[in-house]
């Protein structure tokens, strides 16, 4: 992840926190984590149904897991 700025500063602390939390496997700390991530690259994702829905089917760990993914590589 290339950060250029305080966003992507925020980002890299969120998915930071996010990858320590899957590692941990504590889930209230992953479905925190996850929301955090999702505040900052989907503001607004609660109402958001489709994101909504995603992260109902793919399980917070698995949703976790592709984020982290998709930022990260």
């Amino acid at each position: 992840m290339e950060i250029l700025n305080e966003a992507d500063v925020e980002l890299a602390d969120a998915l930071t926190g996010l990858s320590r939390a899957v590692s941990d496997g504590v889930e209230y700390r992953i479905r925190s984590w996850l929301a955090e991530v999702l505040d900052l690259t989907n503001p607004g994702w609660q109402e958001d149904e489709v994101i909504v829905n995603w992260v109902k089917e793919q399980g917070l760990v698995k949703a976790s897991e592709m984020l982290l993914n998709r930022h990260l590589a």
